[in-house]
């Protein structure tokens, strides 16, 4: 007889199997994928999302997905374990905030909809659901406050207090070295990063859900 448990391992290897075949990815960001504790447990996955371009570029943020047994009924609860300075992680839980792992969770959305998610999470930066609040109003009232403060903890710097691990080469947090120059600190969160293609496949998804 089937645990909760067996049937949201069951739908996991159908997720991943789903994964292998059609990944949704955002231009400019790739993901990887593992189970930390091997295939005796397959309801925590360690997710790795990587940034090419944009304001993250050059950064990879690891996550730790804790499926839990009632899944897909229920979301899985995402905690970010590399320190991200980012409106919707937690800067010292580093639980992610994102409506689709609380009130907008369908059956019918996967781990495939949560890394894209998190893929889109860096692409566009947003203060709604935030749980860095620090975070959030840089971003809301000063924009060009809030890339400094990300160059910095992509650099290794510190932030209130809290110290960052080096994503990039020495020199990324005053424009030097890295390809990081005056040019690109002046882009545009969604510039050049064929947002218009984001939030198509983001309304597709809607209208799956509504469908179902």
């Amino acid at each position: 007889m089937y645990t909760k448990a067996n049937l949201a391992a069951l739908r996991v290897k159908k997720d991943i199997a789903e994964l292998s075949q059609h990944r949704l990815n955002a231009t400019h960001a790739s993901t990887s994928i593992d189970f930390p504790d091997g295939t005796r447990n397959l309801l925590k996955l360690k997710v790795g999302v990587s940034m090419t371009a944009g304001l993250f570029e050059g950064a990879t943020f690891y996550f730790i997905l804790t499926i839990p047994p009632s899944y897909p009924f229920h979301a899985p609860t995402v905690v970010c374990t590399s320190r991200a300075w980012h409106p919707n992680i937690d800067l010292h839980t580093g639980l992610v905030s994102l409506p689709i792992l609380t009130k907008d969770w369908r059956p019918v959305l996967s781990i495939n909809t949560v890394v894209f998610a998190l893929q889109l999470m860096f692409i566009e930066p947003t203060e709604h659901y935030a749980v860095n609040k620090p975070a959030a109003a840089a971003l809301s009232s000063n924009p060009d406050l809030f890339r400094e403060q990300v160059r910095r903890s992509l650099a290794g710097g510190s932030l209130f207090g809290v110290q960052f691990e080096s994503h990039r080469l020495a020199g990324v947090a005053d424009g030097k070295g890295g390809g990081h120059g005056a040019a690109k600190r002046k882009r545009g969160f969604g510039e050049s990063m064929d947002t218009e293609a984001v939030q198509t496949t983001l309304e597709a998804m809607r209208i799956q859900v509504r469908r179902r």
